[in-house]
């Protein structure tokens, strides 16, 4: 499901209307996913969230940089994509994610970004970002909730490490 339709067109029998269906297919599957986070307590179904993150940011060759944003309840308002970056990287900037938040009129925020390479393992990078917006978000009483690294098969939760 994460090739594009010219990959999916080298596979004999696969014709462009084909290719279009399956790569809608994927779409669909987030979709619904996406469905699934509205009316629920986020931080006590964590699974969900994940689930959705997973289908959403893997198999893109570029670093692309996801906000789930929160009401009071933990459930979620909305979720943007912030930043599409190049293969190893995706710049954020903490103002942009306060900018939104405050639009949103968000009281928690879930950040979430892909590593192409499959690799889980935060960067200097990561815990950098995630300091700065989380300090960005405490002054104007907003709460980091958590930070998502997707990988090709699973993900790297800042959160479950203890460090959000």
């Amino acid at each position: 499901m994460d090739a594009d339709a010219q990959e999916l067109k080298k596979i004999s029998g696969i014709l462009d209307h084909t290719a279009l269906f399956l790569r809608l297919l994927k779409e669909i599957a987030i979709l619904y996913l996406e469905k699934g986070l509205q009316n629920k307590d986020l931080l006590s179904s964590p699974a969900i969230v994940y689930d959705y993150l997973k289908a959403s940011l893997k198999g893109s060759t570029d670093e692309e940089f996801k906000t789930v944003f929160l009401d009071g309840r933990n459930q979620m308002i909305t979720v943007e994509t912030l930043k599409t970056g190049t293969v190893n990287r995706s710049v954020v900037y903490p103002r942009k994610v306060v900018e939104r938040a405050l639009y949103n009129h968000a009281t928690g925020v879930i950040i979430a970004h892909n590593h192409p390479a499959g690799t889980l393992k935060p960067s200097e990078d990561d815990y950098t970002i995630t300091r700065a917006i989380k300090d960005a978000l405490k002054t104007v009483d907003i709460a980091l909730l958590d930070h998502v690294i997707v990988g090709n098969n699973d993900y790297y939760s800042f959160r479950n490490n203890n460090w959000v």
